[in-house]
């Protein structure tokens, strides 16, 4: 923002320049005096209608409007206005509203509670969103619906929606009944958005078993990670010399080595497949099951489910790798935990897309959003257009910056360097929690440095930088059709079927692959198979 403030100071400048200029090659005196008569005429003309655009400004918000919202996670109590931040909106778009309690224990049945009993506040931050509810609610009348026309009117909330590949399943009956808030799309350059979990694994233990070249490009392929595993035990350098990761995310591993997408049900060909009947399912779980009776998995894989138990004991130096989330927040994370020292054994981390060993990349497009806002339905239309108002800027990088970051002066500054410093003391300002969610998720100004101490700003390009890589390869398409689909049949097989765990059993169990995916497709067939014919037919209609 300081740049671009300076870049436009700059171009007027160089504007008065080039007007001094003409006007000095001019000889004619009356010309040159016309000259100078337009140029003030221009100027008031000018100044005359910057005056009616503040006046018709001040006219839109003449009236001071009051409402009710949720934040994330704020708690009863608590004072979210000694940040400069409120009242900054409270004066910009003239309105007063009251933060209500939304925290994070019971949020899922608190909102329940609240929209089914009429109770909602005017604006809510919907943390436990999921479709099936969505239409619930929408179909019962519990939210209001967006003004019609409001993608024309609020633009930037309409450009935030967009990327976050959903826009279209918000529709009910030609309605929008609330707004996705996207994760990248405004100060990135992420055109699709990728399941990001890497390969986080040490450049120093690579080096000692003769594998120096291992970490010079963002990739690596199944082979060289097994076979840098198998050096590191036979040299004994860690406790537990085994990937790292919890289950769930080591099988999402192998399948996108092995070409499987992530979710269940999955598009293929521009129709509905089921994950078991992918041709490479059954040599992916062999596979895994071979790492896991070679020791290159932890022996207590089939309980490896919770990320901060994995994470301690990379973090703590007795694994050599991890398989783990890899967005912005996530690599930065890693410098601030105890151990890590940039340039050191431990702090000399590489983070990596596991590829097949042909080089292919697989990754799968995911959602570009976190959670969903939605309105009460007693809320008026002044009001509901007053909130919109105040969102669209939130949208806008102005905007994003001021409730993610603060007010500058008061909550940060730049230092002479250009980068951002904290005034209070503080990784966020007092009243975070109730306003950097208005529009675009904290992840998108993470990647582009603004939130990022200058000493992890390389950690965050290169999180970039390998977005860019998944999306080098084959990217499997979002199955909207199945995430957004609710209903009876898909209920019953999250009530009957777990992949991750029959995968999980096959392989601790030491069970024959091929037959245990044979007996378990079968057992379970009048489950998965009528949802995998009605997703087809949705996508036929």
């Amino acid at each position: 923002m300081k740049n671009k403030l300076i870049a436009l100071l700059l171009g007027g400048a160089m504007v008065v320049s080039l007007l001094a200029g003409c006007g000095n090659t001019l000889t004619d005196e009356g010309t040159s005096a016309e000259a100078d008569n337009s140029v003030q005429e221009k100027e008031e003309a000018t100044d005359d209608q910057a005056v009616g655009e503040e006046v018709q400004e001040t006219d839109k918000y003449a009236e001071k409007i009051t409402f009710t919202m949720t934040g994330v996670n704020t708690e009863a109590g608590v004072d979210y206005d000694t940040s400069a931040v409120g009242p900054y909106i409270r004066d910009k778009f003239n309105v007063d509203f009251e933060i209500l309690p939304n925290g994070a224990d019971g949020a899922a049945e608190r909102f329940a509670i609240e929209a089914t009993s009429g109770e909602l506040a005017d604006l809510n931050m919907w943390g436990g969103f999921d479709w099936p509810s969505y239409y619930e609610y929408v179909n019962q009348g519990l939210f209001a619906p967006l003004p019609d026309g409001w993608e024309q009117r609020w633009p930037n909330l309409y450009n935030m929606v967009g990327k976050s590949g959903y826009l279209e399943s918000l529709e009910v009956d030609g309605k929008t009944y609330g707004y996705l808030h996207s994760i990248y799309g405004m100060m990135t350059d992420v055109e699709v958005a990728t399941a990001h979990n890497s390969l986080y694994l040490r450049r120093d233990l690579a080096e000692q078993v003769g594998m120096n070249d291992l970490c010079a490009d963002d990739t690596i392929t199944i082979s060289e990670l097994k076979e840098y595993l198998q050096k590191v035990k036979d040299a004994g350098l860690v406790d537990r010399p085994v990937l790292g990761g919890i289950n769930a995310d080591i099988l999402l591993m192998f399948r996108r080595v092995f070409g499987i997408p992530d979710d269940d049900f999955y598009v293929d060909g521009g129709s509905y497949e089921w994950q078991p009947n992918h041709a490479n399912y059954a040599e992916m779980i062999s596979t895994v099951q071979e790492w896991y009776q070679e020791g290159l998995l932890d022996p207590d894989y089939y309980n490896d489910t919770t990320v901060d138990y994995e994470r301690e004991t990379f973090y703590s130096g007795q694994t050599p790798c991890m398989y783990s989330p890899a967005d912005p927040g996530s690599i930065q994370a890693v410098t601030q935990l105890e151990g890590y020292e940039e340039g050191s054994g431990f702090g000399d981390v590489a983070v990596m897309c596991v590829t097949d060993d042909n080089g292919n990349i697989f990754a799968s497009q995911i959602g570009n959003y976190w959670l969903c806002t939605v309105f009460s339905p007693n809320t008026d239309e002044a009001t509901m257009e007053r909130m919109l108002d105040i969102i669209d800027w939130a949208c806008t990088e102005e905007g994003s910056v001021i409730t993610h970051v603060g007010v500058e002066g008061s909550e940060w500054q730049y230092a002479e360097d250009g980068t951002v410093e904290s005034l209070t003391g503080e990784e966020y300002y007092p009243g975070f929690l109730a306003y950097f969610m208005l529009g675009w998720c904290a992840d998108d100004l993470v990647a582009s440095g603004m939130m990022t101490p200058p000493d992890k700003k390389p950690l965050v390009e290169h999180c970039r930088e390998l977005y860019a890589v998944r999306s080098s390869g084959t990217v499997f398409p979002l199955p909207q059709e199945y995430m957004v689909y609710s209903g009876e049949l898909k209920t019953a097989y999250y009530g009957a079927v777990n992949l991750k765990n029959m995968a999980v059993q096959i392989i601790c169990n030491g069970e024959d692959v091929e037959s245990a995916i044979a007996e378990y497709k079968e057992a379970n067939r009048d489950i998965w198979e009528p949802l995998l014919n009605d997703l087809n037919a949705q996508v036929g209609n």
